[in-house]
């Protein structure tokens, strides 16, 4: 994913396989809430563009 996007993070969730809301429910708002943060506080959207060039927050087709 490095190569298509950048800001990628890895997390490995013990116990859970395919399906981390279902396998982990406590463990998988958690980590989304964390890596959400600065997003949700504007920190994070620094003009960072995805790799379909896209501007990261912006509403595309």
């Amino acid at each position: 994913m490095e190569l298509a996007a950048g800001h990628v993070e890895s997390l490995v969730l013990a116990g859970c396989g395919h399906h981390p809301a279902e396998e982990t429910p406590e463990a998988m708002p958690a980590a989304l809430t964390a890596f959400l943060a600065p997003y949700r506080d504007g920190r994070g959207t620094s003009g960072a563009f995805s790799a379909r060039g896209a501007r990261a927050g912006a509403a595309t087709d």
